[in-house]
């Protein structure tokens, strides 16, 4: 059998095993789940490119964006910052790409469950890069190790309103192999099987995960879906004794949004939902059974 019919099998395989795996999926009509798809994919690249046109390199504590463009100085994980920059060989160090986030990355909705009412979700996304090959930039890795896996997890208001997104901050995976399917396979299986077994000591959960994405009452149980002070965990990350909510543009209203973006000239800083009492580094462990 030749490789590339042995791809195609091995894909058609995966696919299949992908789908027995996913029985418990809450049923969304087609067209909303077509939509919620499209619109989280673009949110992650507007956040991406919010990060890639205001984000400052220079020396941390006296950049400008602290004050103009809030929250453009810091990504909690660079869940969307690292796709933002780029390596320049001449500088020696990471900067903003000099090209448009829609020309340099393809962000598509490979898995995507909801709570109950559809308020809530858990999405597993391809990150790809196409990155132009540019002078005094290096080049984006070779085709076998260019995309990456990710997860999501979103909150709304109503079935009509966008996910609000935020990045769980426990696990991807990096430089897949071969198809994207196989790392979405790979990423899905690792929050099924995996994290209510998980501590995650040292983040704001810091606790048994308790449930998988599997699990009939994961959207209540699981520890992203605790609350500090009547936020959610997934909405929250933790710097050293502090834990902060999360700010990203793609949840802000229309006008934030613009606010943001033009740079109004005020300052806004990041106040502690809660403070921890000891300082402890960030730690991810799988609990036996």
């Amino acid at each position: 059998m030749n490789k590339s019919k042995f791809t195609i099998l091995a894909i058609i395989a995966l696919f299949t095993v992908f789908s027995a795996l996913c029985q418990k999926v809450v049923k969304v009509p087609s067209q909303q789940k077509l939509k919620d798809a499209h619109d989280i994919s673009e949110s992650f690249k507007e956040n991406v490119e919010y990060f890639r046109l205001f984000s400052d390199t220079t020396e941390f504590g006296k950049c400008k964006t602290k004050v103009y463009h809030p929250y453009a100085y810091y990504d909690p994980d660079r869940a969307f910052m690292r796709y933002a920059l780029r390596y320049n060989t001449k500088k020696e160090k990471y900067v903003p790409s000099p090209l448009p986030t829609k020309d340099q990355i393809d962000v598509s909705v490979e898995w995507l469950n909801y709570n109950a009412d559809s308020l809530k979700c858990f999405a597993i996304l391809y990150v790809s890069n196409n990155y132009s090959k540019l002078e005094d930039f290096e080049d984006a890795p070779a085709d076998t190790v260019k995309c990456n896996v990710t997860a999501l997890i979103g909150i709304r208001e109503s079935i009509k309103d966008k996910f609000k997104i935020y990045p769980p901050s426990i696990y991807e995976v990096n430089g897949v192999n071969g198809s994207n399917e196989n790392g979405a396979i790979y990423l899905w299986l690792y929050y099924k099987k995996y994290l209510a077994l998980q501590y995650a000591e040292g983040t704001v959960y810091d606790a048994p995960m308790r449930r998988g994405i599997q699990d009939d009452d994961f959207f209540e149980e699981a520890a992203f879906f605790d609350k500090i002070e009547g936020i959610y965990k997934f909405q929250l990350y933790r710097h050293m004794q502090y834990a902060y909510k999360r700010e990203y543009l793609s949840n802000q209203p229309d006008s934030v949004k613009e606010q943001w973006i033009k740079g109004k000239p005020y300052k806004t800083e990041r106040i502690p939902v809660k403070k921890y009492s000891d300082n402890a580094i960030r730690r991810i462990t799988i609990m036996p059974r």
